[in-house]
C-alpha cells in the first residue's frame, strides 16, 4: 500500500510540474529560466527558516516515542480514539496518538508519517476503505490545532508583527471543521450501514421465498 501511495504522489507532483512549465512556456517563454532559479532559491531560503521549528518539534515527538511517553499518551487518548475509530489494534492506537498530538501542535508534516503507518496497520487487503481509514483522513484534513506552530512560523518568516495572534482563530476554525467532519462521517456511515442492512434483509427474504416456492413445487409433484 505504501509503495502504491508513493507512486501516486510522484505522478501527481510530476503532473503539476509539467502543467506549470507548459503554461509558462505558452504565456511567456522568457520567464522560464528565471522562474526556475528564483523558485529554487526561495524554496531553499524558506526551508532554512522553517528548519529550526520543525527540528525542535519532530525531535520532541521522537523523544516521546523512544521514552514511552507516546505509549502513555496513547492510554490517555484511548477513549477518544476508540470513540472515533472503533475497535482497532493497540499499535494503531499508538500511531494515532502520535498523529493527533502532532496535528494539535500544528505540525502537519510530522503527523503525516504516523498517519501513513496507522493506515497500513488498518489495511486488511480490501479494495474499499474502512470506517477507521475514512475517519483518519477526515481528522487529518480538518486538523484540530491548539498551537498552530507551522502558521506561526510562516508569519514570523514573512515579518508579521504579532505572529501568535492567529492562535484563537485557528483553534475556533479547526475545532468547528473537525466537529463537522467527524459528525458527517458518523452520519454517512450509519446511513450506509442501514442501507446495507436493508439490502441483506431483501436478499434473505428473496432466498426464503425462492426456497418456499421450491418446496411447494416438490409437494405438488
Amino acid at each position: 500500500m505504501g509503495q502504491t501511495y508513493n507512486i501516486s504522489m510522484n505522478i501527481v507532483f510530476l503532473a503539476i510540474i509539467l502543467v506549470s512549465l507548459i503554461l509558462l512556456l505558452i504565456n511567456d517563454p522568457s520567464l522560464l529560466i528565471p522562474a526556475l532559479t528564483n523558485s529554487s532559491t526561495n524554496a531553499v531560503e524558506f526551508t532554512l527558516k522553517l528548519l529550526a521549528i520543525y527540528a525542535i518539534w519532530m525531535g520532541i515527538l521522537k523523544l516521546c516515542d523512544k521514552t514511552g511517553v507516546s505509549s502513555g499518551l496513547a492510554k490517555l487518548l484511548r477513549p477518544i480514539i476508540k470513540f472515533l475509530f472503533g475497535d482497532i489494534k493497540d499499535e494503531t492506537v499508538r500511531l494515532l496518538s502520535i498523529n493527533m498530538s502532532a496535528n494539535i501542535l500544528g505540525m502537519g508534516n510530522a503527523a503525516t508519517p504516523a498517519a501513513i503507518s496507522a493506515i497500513e496497520t488498518m489495511d486488511e487487503g480490501k479494495t474499499v476503505a474502512s470506517y477507521a481509514m475514512i475517519m483518519l483522513v477526515v481528522i487529518n484534513a480538518t486538523s484540530l490545532q491548539l498551537l498552530p506552530t507551522s502558521v506561526i512560523s510562516l508569519r514570523q518568516a514573512y515579518g508579521s508583527v504579532n505572529a501568535a495572534d492567529i492562535i484563537l482563530p485557528s483553534i475556533l476554525s479547526s475545532l468547528c471543521s473537525t466537529i463537522f467532519g467527524v459528525v458527517c462521517v458518523m452520519l454517512l456511515y450509519r446511513k450506509s450501514m442501514k442501507k446495507l442492512k436493508a439490502q441483506r434483509e431483501r436478499v434473505l427474504e428473496y432466498k426464503s421465498e425462492s426456497q418456499g416456492s421450491k418446496i411447494k413445487l416438490k409437494t405438488k409433484r
